[in-house]
């Protein structure tokens, strides 16, 4: 292999992208490396505020829990069940997918939690409907009323 002359560094620090100062030792590497995409911060948006950011609260387990329950709900009505996916819930939650996992392990888990919410939701209406029209004594009232009709047959 040959070796190489001070007329060949220009050459081969000019394919490698970096300047080569001519009579020096110094580095081929350039001294900052640009900052990947990734690093990059990014510039704030129009409107966008630039005080310091504002608190969050997480919620407690059963606060999410609900969230969860009347997101999924929202989904199921608006777009069918086909929709219901663990993804567009966390999307749409605002969440992390593993979070959604946390409360509900399955998608079954989910739509069963549904179906609970929602019979739970039609007894306490049935029950509070029955109580405002029945007469004073409910239900208590009507069955007292039915045994003692019962016992005189």
């Amino acid at each position: 292999m040959a070796r190489q002359t001070k007329e060949d560094a220009p050459a081969k620090a000019a394919r490698r992208g970096t300047p080569k100062v001519s009579g020096s030792k110094a580095s081929a590497k350039p001294a900052t490396k640009p900052a990947s995409s990734a690093r990059r911060a990014k510039a704030p948006t129009k409107g966008a505020r630039a005080s310091t950011p504002t608190k969050t609260r997480r919620l407690s387990p059963d606060a999410r829990r609900r969230q969860l329950l009347d997101d999924a709900s929202r989904i199921l009505t608006e777009e069918g069940l086909e929709k219901l996916q663990v993804s567009a819930l966390a999307e749409r939650a605002g969440v992390s997918r593993p979070l959604v996992y946390r409360a509900f392990p399955t998608r079954h888990a989910l739509f069963r939690a549904i179906l609970e919410d929602f019979t739970d939701a039609i007894d306490r209406r049935f029950h509070s409907a029955l109580l405002h029209a029945l007469p004073k004594g409910g239900i208590e009232a009507i069955a007292k009323a039915f045994i003692e009709a019962s016992c005189d047959v």
